[in-house]
């Protein structure tokens, strides 16, 4: 797909002939000088003109970074015209992959080379200086790579750098979940190439429901994000929904696999395919290492936070929800036969794993709706998650449910949720902590909404 230069790269490639220009006229400048009325400079300040050029051009490149990662963003936003507007649900379209030319690494003094995200480029000199909560020689191993597998000395030897980016496909089965999916897109956008959404016009009981995600794309939600957005439509109904089996659930999940690989052209074998439930949310950090560096075996699982009703409540004594998440392309064809939910069982005793407690590799926020959102969960429940709690009308009361959010208690009245205390590392997605005011319900618990605020 090509874009037009949009005027911020323009800008950019403006600034980048300024930054190479600017030093080098300076020095001439001074040399004549020097020449003309005799005014001397020590060659000290020569030379730092002529290493500052070096310099400025290293920040340029990391600001060519933000503007590439960028433009697509700003494209979308200024063009008035987004990509489900005139969308077909009878004639999906096709989708081409390509490999990006982001700038992820730098080059330092003695030839080291340097992660830009996880280097503190200011004190680094002849090594890469890691910022907090990055590890290894070029600093680009994230805490929850490291802290879970790393930190013993000598595993990150056979860890190398590739010639190229991998690239991501990351998809999931959705429903009612709009905040989770605008924090993913945020979280994740410059890291992932295509989101890819399955969608039915039936929930996993078999009930009749909108096109919840669809319905809205169509009018531009999401408009700056949707090139990267592939919509998968179900409109059969899943085989005996209603019985108390997983069929029902296992039917949407199939659909994934083979719309994902027959609908995005260029998939390469080293390519991955992230798939997660729509309340799982991967971290921007976990996914960048994956895709820029080999020497991990390739099917991935995550150990994720497991917060409940909000970010404010979480799993007692560090409980976390562990599932397989990730899976190369080739490893997806050869051991999974294309089937994307195979990688989700933790029955591969090869599996590589990312996240402890306190270095997550992303979050998991279970049941993070409204008290009507909650209802609208348990009634769309399948048959066969028991027990049901939809099915009791005294647990789908309003007030009810926000008893349960208020004291961080599940429907069966046992036990208590943990609190979270609101700096602990990893609290929340980015996003959503810079959007507070939108999002205080899923962030805050009740009491201190009106404090955060």
């Amino acid at each position: 797909m090509a874009y037009r230069c949009t005027g911020f790269q323009f800008m950019g490639r403006i600034s980048k002939k300024i930054v190479v220009i600017l030093p080098i006229f300076m020095v001439f400048l001074i040399l004549f000088f020097q020449n003309q009325i005799g005014i001397k400079y020590p060659t000290h300040v020569i030379n730092s003109f002529i290493n500052q050029r070096s310099n400025i051009l290293n920040t340029h490149n990391l600001l060519n970074n933000v503007y590439n990662n960028s433009s697509i963003s700003i494209l979308n936003k200024t063009a008035n015209q987004f990509v489900f507007k005139s969308y077909d649900l009878n004639k999906p379209p096709t989708f081409n992959l390509h490999d990006e030319e982001n700038v992820y690494f730098i080059h330092i003094n003695g030839g080291r080379t340097c992660f830009i995200q996880g280097t503190d480029l200011q004190n680094s000199h002849e090594s890469c200086i890691c910022k907090a909560e990055y590890f290894g020689k070029d600093c680009g191993i994230p805490a929850a790579a490291w802290f879970a597998f790393f930190q013993d000395k000598g595993r990150n030897l056979n860890i190398s750098k590739r010639a190229y980016p991998r690239r991501v496909l990351h998809g999931m089965q959705v429903s009612y979940e709009l905040d989770m999916f605008e924090t993913r897109l945020h979280e994740l956008y410059n890291t992932v190439d295509f989101f890819v959404i399955v969608e039915a016009n039936h929930t996993d009981y078999g009930d009749p429901k909108p096109l919840v995600f669809l319905e809205r794309l169509k009018k531009g939600y999401l408009g700056e994000f949707q090139n990267k957005i592939v919509h998968v439509y179900v409109s059969s109904e899943p085989p005996n929904a209603k019985e108390p089996t997983w069929r029902a659930h296992d039917y949407m999940r199939s659909f994934l696999g083979p719309e994902s690989l027959s609908r995005i052209n260029g998939i390469r074998d080293d390519d991955l395919f992230i798939v997660s439930d729509a309340d799982e949310i991967p971290s921007n950090e976990i996914i960048t290492f994956l895709k820029l560096y080999d020497g991990y075996y390739e099917h991935v699982c995550f150990r994720y936070r497991w917060n409940i009703y909000g970010f404010f409540w979480k799993q007692e004594k560090g409980k976390m929800t562990q599932v397989c998440s990730v899976s190369s392309i080739k490893i997806l064809r050869e051991k999974f036969s294309n089937n994307t939910w195979m990688i989700r069982p933790k029955r591969d005793s090869m599996a590589w794993w990312a996240g402890t407690v306190g270095h997550y590799a992303g979050w998991h926020c279970s049941w993070c709706f409204s008290p009507s959102g909650i209802v609208r969960k348990l009634d769309s429940a399948q048959a066969a998650d028991r027990p049901r709690w939809g099915d009791y009308p005294e647990k789908k009361n309003l007030t009810y449910i926000q008893h349960l959010i208020n004291e961080g208690r599940w429907f069966d009245d046992k036990g208590r949720f943990a609190e979270v205390k609101i700096n602990e590392p990893m609290y929340a997605p980015k996003y959503l902590m810079e959007n507070y005011a939108k999002y205080k319900t899923m962030l805050f618990h009740p009491k201190n909404i009106s404090k955060s605020l």
